[in-house]
């Protein structure tokens, strides 16, 4: 059996902080991702990294919600769970092209 390895934390953090260093006034407090996900765990274990990270993190818990949340604000990420009841990912991602 293939044994699972640990996701090595700082790399992972650095990634996320980083994936925007283009500009010279970076500033991650200015990051805002959003976490689109009806997993209550998964969202806040994902929502603790990222903030720990600095970053600004929004929560919807489906796809209406996310949808009405994108309109209402700019956001620099969304992680997007694809598996959700009501409007899936695949359809919120498409909304959110549109």
């Amino acid at each position: 059996m293939k044994e699972n390895k640990p996701i090595n934390n700082n790399k992972n953090t650095k990634f996320v902080t980083n994936y925007n260093d283009n500009s010279d006034d970076n500033d991650d407090k200015d990051t805002i991702i959003y976490i689109i996900d009806d997993d209550k765990l998964n969202a806040a274990a994902l929502a603790r990294h990222l903030e720990s990270a600095g970053h600004r993190v929004v929560l919807a818990r489906n796809g209406e919600d996310g949808m009405r949340a994108v309109a209402a604000e700019r956001f620099d990420l969304i992680f997007l769970d694809l598996l959700m009841p009501g409007m899936d990912g695949a359809e919120t991602a498409r909304r959110i092209r549109a």
